[in-house]
């Protein structure tokens, strides 16, 4: 087992910055830290570090800045990351723990390894909070090794909340796989919960499989609440005999004052189920307020099943608002659509906006 340290195996705090290294594991199990094996701390800074491990059937965990919480104006490098082929890949962009009182993420790039069991977490490993940022990062998954089964799960800022003011990258994420039998999910911010004043960042994620289940949250995995805005995302989805699920904003419900972006989701290629929430997953509540969406099936004549919610896949109630939407399943010319403006559930009292559909 090797255990790699671009800087230390403690923390490093007091303006320190860490080196630019080239870090490289070799063994069948790989632990790297590309500065501070423990925390950044007090204006540290990350350097900017290449980690590699292509050894493989290995077990890689890679930490681009510190193993554990990055806090007090920390910055975080910026990053490269490469992962094994049929390996399992933890990749920790900026910190294993929590990122918090405006600490902010590097601009890192992450390759997973074909085949591989990939979890991509671009900026903290635990929750977002204060005035932290996330970085801009970019993500690749490339092409699968038949027969493994292998899965990858990609949170582009933070693996759990983000509250107070904690404000996404604009990210971006690639998966292009032509046999892929596992279980996929994209988290465009925070994997749990979004609440406080915290916003997502402007994310594109792409995929294109056979034979797979994708998930796609715009912004968080959870819910969203108080005064949580998601950001403007772009989620595009192709290959044959998937199961696509799209939701613009929260996984979860909406609630308070919650607002939900402008986003574009799309379906393309054929024989798919395809799920679309503009905004929530579940319900809406209190005075949230869905954004301008578009969401469409752009395949032609395939035999492609849609189900449209322009806004809550469960109720909308109190004073929720759902956006501006446009639904088109116009090209599913074999297959069949189902559209519902807002709401899949009930309607109380709720202002609906204007939406346009064919």
């Amino acid at each position: 087992m090797a255990i790699l340290f671009g800087d230390t195996s403690n923390s490093l705090s007091g303006k320190q910055h860490g080196g630019n290294q080239n870090l490289i594991g070799l063994d069948p199990t790989n632990t790297i830290f590309g500065d501070a094996a423990l925390d950044l701390l007090n204006h540290a800074v990350g350097g900017d570090d290449t980690l590699t491990a292509l050894i493989p059937f290995a077990n890689n965990h890679f930490y681009g800045d510190a193993g554990g919480n990055m806090s007090d104006r920390t910055a975080g490098g910026d990053d490269i990351f490469t992962g094994g082929m049929n390996s399992t890949n933890f990749f920790f962009g900026d910190a294993g723990g929590n990122m918090s009182d405006r600490a902010a993420g590097g601009d890192d790039i992450f390759t997973g390894g074909a085949g591989s069991t990939d979890t991509f977490v671009g900026d903290a490993g635990g929750n977002m909070s204060d005035r932290s940022v996330g970085g801009n990062d970019s993500f690749t998954r490339g092409g699968d090794v038949f027969p493994f089964t292998n899965s990858f799960a990609a949170y582009g800022d933070a693996y759990g909340d983000m509250s107070d003011r904690a404000q996404g990258g604009n990210d971006t994420f690639v998966a292009t796989t032509r046999i892929q039998l596992g279980s996929n999910a994209f988290y465009g911010d925070a994997g749990g919960n979004m609440s406080g004043h915290a916003s997502g960042g402007n994310d594109a994620f792409t995929a294109s499989a056979s034979a797979s289940n994708f998930t796609f949250n715009g912004d968080a995995g959870g819910d969203m609440s108080n005064f949580a805005r998601g950001g403007d995302d772009v989620l595009t989805a192709g290959g044959v005999q998937n199961t696509f699920y799209f939701y613009g904003d929260a996984g979860g419900s909406m609630s308070d004052h919650a607002h939900g972006g402008n986003d574009v989701l799309t379906a393309t290629d054929s024989e798919n189920n395809n799920h679309f929430y503009g905004d929530a997953g579940g319900n809406m509540s209190g005075h949230a307020w869905g954004g301008d969406d578009i969401l469409s099936c752009t395949d032609v004549g395939h035999d492609d099943h849609n189900t449209f919610f322009g806004d809550a896949g469960g109720d909308m109630l109190d004073f929720a608002r759902g956006g501006n939407d446009t639904l088109d399943g116009t090209n599913n010319v074999a297959g069949n659509s189902t559209f519902f403006g807002d709401a899949g559930g009930n309607m109380g009292i709720v202002h609906s906006a204007a939406m346009t559909h064919s």
